[in-house]
């Protein structure tokens, strides 16, 4: 046989032999973090386990379908249970639905009832989620359900939706579902790309480069077998990279194709107003033009925006954007009491820790020890506008 088929060989056989390797050395990881041996049956949710709590659906052969919401909300729930979180570290399911909304899966537990932890359910797909990277998902769950947001016209189908015990199979198929998750358009596109699921057990980039080791190690062996000169190994391992390279970068291309045809479906034909009506900061957008053309005057006025700098800095950014040619000062706490007057505006965006409104003596708290009188003037998904008296 010609050295050149023989290194052809091997260097098949390296990639093979390299990707055994790999997948052996991330089951053996993830099997190192199965501790519960005992046999646990999955917990699977039916008619029986699981109902409305109001009239807003229908459950047929085990599938519920949400076609009603009270206030914008439909709640399945489990009622009064009692199971262990640490049985139960995956939640399996199937959904189907028309909102761009996501739906969420929602728990109580024994230590904090009175506390929801929630878990969105991002896939509108069979999907899974490890529950078990929740704070909130330990010690006794007295009760367990779903929680979805709509409007008229909106539907769901959750189905096959099932609590599961730490498994080398759902470790796999969560794993996978990591590496293959949609990225849509974020502040991070345009410099940056997770390259799947934000946080992964086992980041791809690292099997990959296992596999470039072991396939390059082997093709190494085979080749020293076959007693080929070693300058000739050189061209075979630059393939080696090449094809790892090439696999990254076809996910990358994969989910790069995905987002472009996302935004032609959602912005294509759209003038400047409907787009931005449709972008990120959407529900600051509408909220903001809603404000300047039915609440706020026509004439600038001075406005202080307070929000969360960890969790609604971005928004808060946009809405002070929208908001021109308002005098908008943006900050994260209350300004001294001396530094505001009546007839100014305070816009919370979102939920802010430490503020509060009572609305039957028309009072701003805020941290317990300033009060402001204020009226409430609008309230919407941005959050909310006061007019200082």
């Amino acid at each position: 046989m010609k050295p050149v088929a023989i290194r052809v060989i091997n260097l098949l056989l390296a990639l093979i032999i390299g990707a055994l390797l790999s997948l052996e050395v991330v089951t053996a990881y993830l099997e190192s973090s199965i501790n519960e041996k005992t046999e646990i049956k999955p917990l699977h949710f039916t008619e029986d386990n699981l109902k409305f709590l109001l009239n807003q659906g229908e459950v047929k052969n085990n599938s519920f379908s949400v076609h009603a919401f009270t206030n914008g909300l439909a709640v399945i729930s489990s009622g009064q249970i009692n199971l262990s979180a640490k049985n139960y570290p995956f939640l399996k399911y199937s959904l189907n639905s028309n909102s761009t909304v996501q739906p969420t899966f929602f728990a109580r537990t024994a230590g904090n009832p009175n506390t929801l932890m929630r878990a969105a359910l991002p896939d509108n797909r069979a999907g899974i989620i490890d529950l078990g990277t929740q704070p909130q998902w330990a010690g006794q769950i007295i009760e367990v359900g779903f929680l979805f947001e709509g409007k008229q016209g909106d539907s769901f189908e959750l189905k096959l939706a099932s609590l599961e015990k730490a498994s080398l199979k759902n470790h796999w198929r969560l794993l996978i579902n990591q590496w293959l998750k949609f990225e849509p358009w974020s502040q991070y596109s345009i410099n940056f790309s997770w390259g799947g699921a934000k946080y992964q057990a086992t980041p791809l980039p690292l099997v990959v480069t296992i596999w470039i080791v072991f396939s390059t190690l082997t093709f190494v062996f085979l080749n020293k077998l076959s007693s080929q000169p070693w300058h000739q190994n050189r061209p075979a391992i630059l393939i080696i990279f090449a094809c790892g390279w090439l696999l990254l970068d076809a996910r990358w291309l994969f989910n790069a194709t995905t987002q472009m045809n996302a935004s032609q479906q959602t912005y294509a034909g759209l003038n400047e107003t409907q787009k931005l009506a449709k972008g990120l900061d959407a529900h600051i957008f509408t909220g903001m033009q809603k404000l300047k053309q039915t609440v706020l005057p026509q004439t600038p006025v001075k406005i202080i925006l307070l929000s969360d700098p960890e969790t609604q800095l971005y928004y808060a950014l946009r809405a002070r954007y929208h908001l021109a040619p308002h005098n908008v000062y943006s900050t994260h706490q209350l300004p001294a009491k001396k530094q505001l007057h009546t007839g100014q505006y305070i816009l919370v965006i979102g939920e802010l820790a430490g503020f509060s409104y009572n609305r039957f003596r028309s009072e701003i708290t805020w941290k317990s020890n300033t009060r402001i009188q204020a009226t409430r003037v609008h309230r919407g998904d941005y959050g909310q506008l006061f007019l200082l008296q």
